[in-house]
Formats: C-alpha cells, sequence, structure tokens
C-alpha cells in the first residue's frame, strides 16, 4: 500500500457485500488494515458443495434412507439408556433428587485422559510467550485471529480446525520473532496445517492464496508452513480449548441430565446455551492474556458462568455487576461444586481467579444465528448429523471490538 492507513480496522459483512475476509499488513509502523477481496474460489467451492449434495441426494432415493435413521436412532437410544444405567441418585444438598454419573463417560477412557493431560503439558505456551515480538502487537495478533474466524467460517471449516490453528501459531510466535509483512502469512500457513490435520477435504493452497487477495503465493504460503512444521518439530496436534470444551460440555449433559441445562442436545434452548459458550470462547483466544490459565480451567470456569446464568434466569449483565441472588448461587454451586471435582479435579475455590478473568467478557453482543452453510429441512436429520452442525466454526465480528476497549 502506497499510503499509510488510520491504525483501524476495515472489514465489511461478508454476506452484505458477498466478500471474503482478507488481511493485508500495512508496513507502515504500529498500523494493520483488513480489507475483503473476490471469492470466486469460494463461491466456486459453494457451488461444488451444492453440486456434491445434489448428488447424493439423488442417490439416497435409491437407498432405504428410512432404515438407516431407523438403526440410528435405535442406536442413539440405546446409548442414552446404556448411560442412564451407569447413573445413581444421590442428594446433593438442593432439595432435589438429581441423577448424577459417578463415572467419566463418554468418548475419552482413563489411558486417553492421561495421555491428553500429559500432552496438555508439553503443549503449554508460557504466558509471557509475546514478549519478544517487537513487530507486531497483541492487538495485531487479536485482528489476525478474529480474521482466520471469519475465513474459517467462509470455508466451513470446522471449530477444531480454528483452535488448531490458533494454538501452533501462539507457539510458533513464542519461538521466532514476527514481522508485521509476514504475520498474515503465518496465519495462512498456520490455518493450511490445522486443515490437513481436521478437514477431511481440506481447502487448496490456491484457496488460502485467493483468500489473501493473492497477496501471498501458493509457494510462500507452502514456504511458510514447512517454516512452522520445522520449528514445532512437528509437534502440531495439541489437545485444544475446543477439544476439552466438547467432551466437557458432553460429560455435563450426562452428569446433571436436566432439559433446561443441556448444552449438547438437539433442542433449540441447548443449541442456544451452546453458541453462548462458543461465542465467548471464541472472544477469550483472541485475548493474549489467556495462557495464564490451563485450557481446562477455562473450560470449567467459562461453562460455570453459562450455566449459572441459565439456572438463575438472569442476565449476564446482572453476573458482571454481581446482582444475582446469593441463594441462587448458591443452590447452583452445590450442583456444580462435585462435578468440578469429579470430571475436572479441582477444587472450586481454585476457579476464583479465572472466573473473575472470564467475567469481563459476559458483555459481549452474542450472535447465535443458523450456519448459513447449513440446511435442516426436518428434525431427524438433524439429530443425525447435529454433532457436525455444532462443530462448525461460526464468527462474532463483536468478539474483536470488545477485545478492542
Amino acid at each position: 500500500m502506497k499510503q499509510p492507513l488510520q491504525c483501524r480496522l476495515i472489514i465489511q459483512d461478508a454476506r452484505r457485500k458477498n466478500l471474503s475476509a482478507v488481511a493485508l499488513l500495512d508496513p507502515s509502523p504500529k498500523q494493520i488494515t483488513i480489507r475483503k477481496a473476490s471469492v470466486g474460489g469460494l463461491k466456486n467451492k459453494e457451488n461444488m458443495n451444492s453440486n456434491d449434495t445434489q448428488r447424493k441426494q439423488k442417490s439416497s432415493q435409491n437407498t432405504n434412507t428410512e432404515d438407516i435413521r431407523k438403526q440410528i436412532s435405535q442406536l442413539i437410544k440405546k446409548t442414552a439408556q446404556s448411560q442412564r444405567t451407569k447413573l445413581k441418585k444421590i442428594d446433593i444438598g438442593c432439595q432435589e433428587q438429581i441423577e448424577i454419573n459417578d463415572q467419566k463417560e463418554g468418548i475419552f477412557d482413563e489411558m486417553t485422559l492421561r495421555l491428553l493431560y500429559q500432552k496438555e503439558l508439553e503443549y503449554k505456551i508460557h504466558p509471557q510467550f509475546f514478549e519478544h515480538q517487537c513487530h507486531i502487537s497483541p492487538l495485531m495478533r487479536s485482528i489476525l485471529y478474529d480474521w482466520i474466524s471469519e475465513v474459517c467460517k467462509e470455508f466451513t471449516l470446522k471449530r477444531e480446525t480454528f483452535h488448531l490453528c490458533i494454538h501452533n501459531l501462539d507457539r510458533y510466535m513464542s519461538k521466532v520473532s514476527v514481522t508485521k509483512s509476514e504475520l498474515q502469512l503465518c496465519g495462512l500457513a498456520s490455518l493450511l496445517i490445522a486443515c490437513k490435520i481436521e478437514e477431511i477435504y481440506p481447502p487448496k493452497v490456491n484457496d488460502f492464496s485467493s483468500a489473501s487477495n493473492y497477496g501471498f503465493t501458493e509457494q510462500q504460503i507452502l514456504d511458510k508452513e514447512q517454516q512452522i512444521l520445522t520449528e514445532l518439530k512437528w509437534m502440531i496436534n495439541p489437545p485444544t480449548l475446543y477439544l476439552w470444551s466438547s467432551w466437557y460440555l458432553s460429560q455435563w449433559d450426562i452428569y446433571y441430565p436436566q432439559a433446561n441445562l443441556q448444552i449438547k442436545q438437539p433442542t433449540q434452548s441447548s443449541y442456544t446455551l451452546f453458541r453462548h459458550f462458543m461465542n465467548f470462547l471464541d472472544c477469550v483466544v483472541l485475548d493474549i492474556k489467556l495462557y495464564q490459565f490451563t485450557n481446562r480451567e477455562i473450560v470449567s470456569s467459562l461453562l460455570y458462568l453459562v450455566l449459572l446464568k441459565q439456572y438463575c434466569g438472569c442476565t449476564y449483565q446482572r453476573i458482571v455487576e454481581n446482582k444475582v441472588q446469593e441463594k441462587d448461587v448458591l443452590d447452583f454451586q452445590r450442583i456444580y461444586k462435585p462435578f468440578v471435582e469429579l470430571v475436572f479435579g479441582f477444587q472450586f475455590s481454585q476457579l476464583s481467579r479465572c472466573i473473575r478473568y472470564l467475567t469481563k467478557f459476559l458483555i459481549l453482543d452474542i450472535v447465535v444465528d443458523q450456519p448459513g452453510t447449513t440446511k435442516v429441512v426436518a428434525e431427524k436429520e438433524l439429530v443425525e448429523v447435529y454433532e457436525y452442525f455444532l462443530s462448525i466454526q461460526t464468527h462474532n465480528p463483536a468478539g474483536l471490538q470488545l477485545i478492542r476497549k
């Protein structure tokens, strides 16, 4: 760019302008600009996806779809019944009998959990990892990650892909000094690595080049990818915030199977709670201070705040202002404390500092809309693909606005 621009974010609604998020870093000191570029590549991808969908719909007419759906429904019912048989009723002192699961049931067995705990230590990022960066600021990091979140939404990538990209790039920046001119390139290369790990059909390198308005060539992206992999010694699959979140949210649904506080069930109220949690989580990762806490501390504390609001029937603003009735808070803590000790392995008092840190994010403007690339035509179909439906990355521009304040 020939003329320096003001230090501000220039980003437009992709749906209104039909544009893809593109970040270009101004070489002028302390200035970063984000622009939009045409997304012909994205449109082609959408057309390909729509054609594939039509072909699948035609082929599905030749199969016995109803039998398949019945088998899946029966499997879900059997799984739910087997989980309920492992529950026992205990009195947790809140004047009602609650079904509590006394075992860690779910997709992770004990050996897997031990391995994940060990990997979490191996992949741990130092809280002051950014101090040696002389050319970029924490706000530039936040702008880049907000842009990556929007790109993930445009490409219909998974939440795990987004969080893998962020974690790996932060670890890379903890080891290497990055200039403004290559910050976006590092983001593209890290996103490419994450896609190859998590996505079944990752975008092509040319798609990433077009997302940057061809500010970087395919070869530049591939070269930077190799540099990141070499610097990280190919340790590129950490237990991310989303991985822990997805598992612990499932554990909560088993632990406390009350409809009004379920989070990962195919109902409107449950989906709303899930999106509230993810809106806050996506905003938290934009803040460089999150690494003063472990992933599991953040997940458990954020889950407490979201559920507290739902349990008390109040607003997040009342929680921020500490105006929630003490009786309601104590009643919910009697429910949540055993869960924290049983599943997370923490004492609830250990989370007080993290809860105070996360409370400031509760003023975020929540966006709960169905991802534009998904269309659900029947409730049965939603149940069958619900886990995938939840896994699609969404974007809330209010997150960056909050970080700027």
